[in-house]
């Protein structure tokens, strides 16, 4: 029910099996308990190339070879998607992460003792 009594629109119900699943694929209840979200808890503890390997074995897992025979195939691969996409995200964070630190590298070390001096 809405705010006023009167009963949300058609539009805003979870009635949809695909909206449901959807649900069940980006934020599972179970998942989203406390303050954190699951995944950010394990890229808080792993770090970013542990969390990167986490979604990998996901996929892994969600895309198997019993991916036919399990009971909802359709879900699975929308939770296999989900996992490709964190961590093609996690992984453009690393490379980020990576060129900022060699630019401080570099800018710390050869800056400050460059190979040639300029008359």
């Amino acid at each position: 029910m809405g705010s006023a009594g009167l009963p949300y629109p058609q539009s805003q119900q979870l009635t949809n099996e695909r909206e449901i699943m959807t649900d069940n694929v980006n934020h599972p209840a179970h998942y989203t308990k406390g303050d954190i979200e699951t995944i950010d808890y394990i890229v808080d503890v792993l770090g970013t190339q542990g969390a990167i390997d986490y979604c990998h074995g996901n996929v892994l897992k969600y895309t198997g070879g019993r991916l036919m025979n399990k009971g909802n195939c359709i879900e699975d691969t929308q939770k296999a998607i989900w996992y490709s996409n964190k961590m093609i995200e996690l992984l453009e964070k690393k490379h980020k992460d990576d060129d900022e630190e060699y630019l401080n590298y570099y800018t710390r070390t050869v800056s400050a003792n460059p190979p040639f001096k300029v008359n």
